[in-house]
């Protein structure tokens, strides 16, 4: 099962967000709570971290470039087993 991750609102002021850098690759197999990559606002950065255990299967954003809130920036395959 294909699970997406999505960019978080990061502030009640703040419009657009963008990943600074990805830390796992396509096909890197990522664990529940495992920064997968870096947003960032303005003057700010946050950790992402996985909400699922499975393989990293797609990158949608690429590294700067601006997305509103809400909008899929990757995809997980999921372990089945993992799924609560």
């Amino acid at each position: 099962m294909l699970a997406e991750i999505i960019m978080p609102k990061m502030g009640d002021a703040a419009v657009d967000s963008w990943v600074e850098v990805w830390k796992k690759s396509i096909g890197e197999t990522v664990e529940v709570g495992e920064v997968i990559c870096i947003v960032a606002i303005d003057k700010a950065a946050f950790d992402i971290e996985s909400p699922y255990e499975g393989t990293l299967a797609e990158i949608l954003v690429q590294p700067n470039l601006a997305v509103p809130p809400g909008t899929p920036i990757g995809r997980i395959e999921v372990i089945e087993d993992a799924v609560t």
